[in-house]
C-alpha cells in the first residue's frame, strides 16, 4: 500500500477557514449538513478535515448540483460543495495564494484576488502575451457589456464556447 504524504497544516489555519466560510454563508451540499448540523460536532468535523488534509487522505465529497435561475430566463447548474469541502478549498487557499499571487502576470485577472475578468476589459495588455484567455460570465456576455468592449476594439470575440471563454488578442 501506497504511504500518505505528510503536510503540516496548522489547526489554527482549519479554524480561521471555517470562521471565513461561515461568514459567507452558503447552503448545505450533497450531504445535507448546513452551517446548524454542521456545528453539532464542530470539533470533530473539524477535526477530520485536519486529519484528512494532513495525511495527504483528504478526498472531496461530489457536489450537488441545483438549477438556478438566469436573468434572461433558462436556468444554469450550480455545483453546491459541503461545508467541509468549502472548509477543506479555503485552507488550500489560505497557504496557496500567498505563494502564488506574487508570480501572476499583472495582466491576468481570473481568479485573482481584488480583480476580475471585468476588470480586463478596456486594460491595454502586454503585447508579449499570446492567446491570453478569460473566462467571463454568461451573463455579461448576454447583458452586452463585454460583447460591447469587444466591438470598441479592446477585445476580440473569438468564440463563445460551453464555458464562455474569451480569447484576447494583441
Amino acid at each position: 500500500m501506497k504511504e500518505s504524504k505528510q503536510y503540516n497544516i496548522s489547526k489554527k489555519v482549519v479554524l480561521e477557514a471555517y470562521k471565513k466560510v461561515k461568514f459567507n454563508r452558503g447552503s448545505a451540499g450533497v450531504d445535507g449538513a448546513d452551517f446548524e448540523k454542521f456545528e453539532e460536532n464542530l470539533k470533530d468535523n473539524l477535526y477530520k478535515i485536519w486529519n484528512r488534509m494532513s495525511s495527504g487522505s483528504y478526498f472531496p465529497s461530489p457536489v450537488l448540483a441545483v438549477e438556478i435561475p438566469k436573468k434572461n430566463g433558462g436556468t444554469r447548474t450550480l455545483g453546491i460543495p459541503t461545508i467541509s469541502d468549502r472548509i477543506a478549498q479555503m485552507i488550500a487557499r489560505m497557504y496557496l495564494e500567498p505563494k502564488v499571487e506574487p508570480i501572476f502576470h499583472k495582466d491576468s485577472y481570473g481568479y485573482r484576488v481584488n480583480k476580475s475578468a471585468i476588470d480586463a476589459v478596456g486594460k491595454e495588455f502586454d503585447p508579449n502575451l499570446h492567446n491570453a484567455v478569460m473566462a467571463v460570465d454568461d451573463d455579461s456576455l448576454e447583458s452586452g457589456t463585454v460583447a460591447e468592449e469587444m466591438q470598441k476594439g479592446y477585445m476580440y470575440k473569438e468564440s463563445v464556447v460551453r464555458h464562455s471563454m474569451v480569447k484576447v488578442v494583441n
